[in-house]
């Protein structure tokens, strides 16, 4: 049964409205929806959008001589029908004269025929003629695509479920349901509160992802998940999907005054969280660590997992003595062992880009701030074997935006001339050595280099601070290319040599007083539990300047460089500024995608994936691999696919889809079977 589209009727008024004024108590109405309803925004935007684009069109200028062909033509057809008529008339033979008697013998034939028929005499005996079959209608086939792994992470009532599948097949574009894809495993992930997830990353050769969990009170969990290993087994392609998942692992709070016994089954190349050297110090005061109660050493460990399954031992298993595992279900879903959750971060708000992991899947990096807004964001890195994860800034001032190769790029702002503008940068940090470098270019905000750093996606507009956040006022998306600007690129870029970023202030509170493009310390000059126990509470350290005027700080507008190509040529950033966004690239650098909105906080909004010509650097927005389409924030870009959450037919939240642009040609598939509600998909 199909679910009742509850949007339908707004719809239905949105359109109305373009064309004339509606009754006061609809507009008030419909006002209200719109600013609570992000979907039915971004059907409004379209509408408006179509509109132009409509009234955009050159009009066809009318004939001289329509009107008079026409005239001409009709007088012509108007003076011939009458003559047909009156010829018609006299041409037809008279009628003959009605005779009661010839009535009665055509009734009276007319019973004998029907009584014949009843009772079959003089008939031959009813000859049954085989019935043609109905001819067979040939099955859409659907094509081999290059295999590739594919995560999705789905919020149901039970909690946060991880599916694993295989894309190796794809459908034609008529007929996206041709074939399914069969999840391998089904992990459920519960956490303590009311939890979703808000973004993915996966770090496939290594089996590992990044989650990005949020409770009901705003506050944000960046995770580590490890995967099992997994054997592909020769029937893992399409068919139908079974149900049940195989297991459960419970994430809980750690306790330091109770030793941990637990110690899940991990490869040898991870740590198990946990287990952290004697000797770490303690460390207090800094998001998601919380410091001993009593002499017990701390652990940087935020959380410590106990996992179950329906069929082992729980002390095999790695469950603590005396608890039971908690049955899910029987699962045929074949699986070696449980997933392995570990909470990095917690109690944060993550801004800038989505956590995202490093080329070689060795550092995950990301920025956020204290959910209670107490300082500024900071970039913080979480390494194989960490407990927890490490600030690698300490300004309270630094964006997340991508990474360059094995380097971070962080994106900062500072004070103009007259200290009432801000003036976006960008400098590039090498994790092993804490050394950085000022990106010498145009002011742009967050680049998002692509895998083989040729190219990055930056966005140019007009920025202002609210409290101690930095947010996009009006701008949008351009492509740039990286190699021209990289400061740690070899060979000098057209401005000069490579230049490096000012020596660090002497104290830290002139260095959180001035959220400027300056440099920390060396990695190895600077104690990890003594420097965040000093720049962790906010007693300690000074708000920034800026925090304290009287009105919002904004940039100026800026001016795009004439080799920046404008990824949206058509938008007008003054009326539709980009405000929101997410770029995603290729693993070969050839294809990109990104999703947009005009709206803060929307989880709707305007997914487009482009390719970049190899040769001359030049998108080919003509022929779009996907042209624009709704769907949610989250989406993910692999070897020759993308994978979204749209819209569903059946009127549900969404549904996971696939479109596919390689060798074999453009195909998609349409996910149904994960039952998804707000799904993460990540390659």
């Amino acid at each position: 049964m199909k679910g009742v589209d509850q949007h339908a009727l707004w719809r239905a008024l949105i359109s109305d409205r373009m064309d004339a004024p509606l009754k006061p108590d609809q507009d008030e109405a419909l006002s209200g929806h719109l600013s609570i309803c992000p979907r039915c925004r971004m059907v409004e935007r379209g509408y408006l959008r179509a509109r132009q684009l409509l009234r955009a069109l050159r009009p066809v200028p009318v004939p001289r001589d329509l009107w008079p062909r026409t005239a001409a033509a009709l007088d012509i057809e108007v003076a011939r029908q009458p003559r047909q008529s009156r010829r018609h008339r006299d041409d037809m033979p008279p009628h003959p004269a009605r005779s009661p008697a010839l009535m009665l013998v055509a009734m009276a034939c007319l019973v004998v025929a029907i009584i014949a028929m009843n009772s079959g005499l003089g008939l031959p005996a009813p000859v049954t003629m085989p019935r043609p079959q109905d001819p067979e209608v040939a099955l859409p086939t659907p094509f081999q695509v290059p295999t590739q792994e594919l995560a999705v992470v789905d919020f149901t009532a039970d909690g946060l479920t991880i599916y694993e599948a295989t894309v190796d097949q794809a459908c034609p574009q008529m007929a996206l349901d041709c074939t399914a894809i069969r999840p391998r495993t089904r992990h459920l992930l519960t956490f303590h509160g009311d939890r979703s997830a808000a973004s993915l990353d996966m770090d496939q050769p290594n089996g590992r992802l990044a989650v990005l969990t949020t409770d009901g009170q705003g506050r944000e969990t960046v995770s580590v998940v490890l995967l099992p290993p997994y054997e592909r087994q020769p029937d893992t392609g399409s068919g139908p999907v079974p149900g049940g998942p195989t297991g459960t692992l419970v994430a809980t709070p750690h306790d330091p005054t109770r030793p941990s016994t637990t110690t899940p089954e991990v490869s040898p190349s991870v740590r198990p969280p946990g287990d952290t050297p004697a000797a770490t110090p303690e460390r207090t005061d800094e998001p998601g660590r919380t410091g001993a109660a009593t002499d017990a050493p701390a652990s940087d460990d935020p959380g410590e997992a106990t996992e179950s399954a329906s069929g082992p031992d729980p002390t095999a298993a790695g469950a603590s003595p005396g608890e039971t595992p908690s049955e899910t279900g029987a699962s045929p879903l074949p699986t070696t062992a449980d997933a392995v959750v570990s909470a990095v971060l917690e109690d944060v708000h993550v801004v800038g880009a989505p956590p995202a992991w490093s080329s070689d899947g060795s550092v995950l990096a990301f920025s956020a701030m204290p959910a209670d807004g107490s300082r500024g964001p900071d970039v913080y890195t979480w390494r194989v074997g960490d407990g927890a994860a490490e600030r690698l800034t300490r300004d309270h001032g630094s964006y997340f935006a991508s990474w360059s190769a094995s380097r971070v790029v962080v994106g900062r702002v500072a004070s103009g001339a007259d200290r009432s503008t801000l003036v976006p940068g960008s400098v590039v940090i090498d994790p092993d050595t804490r050394e950085q470098r000022a990106v010498k270019s145009a002011a742009q905000w967050l680049p998002i280099v692509d895998p083989t750093g040729r190219f990055a996606i930056s966005w140019f507009g007009t920025l202002e601070r609210s409290e101690r956040l930095v947010s996009a006022v009006e701008g949008e998306l351009y492509l740039v290319d990286w190699r021209a600007i990289d400061p740690f690129r070899a060979d000098p870029t057209p401005d000069g040599q490579p230049g490096s970023a000012p020596e660090p202030a002497a104290s830290g509170a002139e260095q959180d007083a001035s959220p400027t493009l300056e440099t920390t310390a060396p990695r190895s000059e600077e104690p990890a539990a003594a420097s965040e126990e000093a720049a962790s509470g906010s007693d300690e350290v000074a708000p920034p300047a800026q925090d304290g005027d009287p009105k919002p700080a904004a940039s100026p507008p800026v001016q795009v460089p004439g080799a920046g190509q404008a990824l949206e040529p058509a938008r007008d950033a003054r009326l539709e500024p980009v405000r929101e966004w997410q770029v995603r690239w290729s693993d070969d650098g050839t294809a990109f995608g990104f999703w947009v909105s005009e709206e803060i906080g929307d989880s709707w909004g305007r997914l487009t994936v482009l390719r970049v010509a190899s040769e001359t650097g030049q998108l080919d927005q003509a022929d779009a691999l996907l042209s624009p389409t709704l769907a949610q924030r989250a989406f993910s870009l692999g070897l020759d696919r993308v994978a979204w959450v749209g819209l569903s037919e059946e009127g549900t939240d969404g549904e996971l889809r696939l479109r596919t642009w390689g060798g074999g040609g453009s195909g998609g598939l349409r996910i149904r079977q994960m039952d998804l509600r707000n799904g993460l998909p990540a390659f």
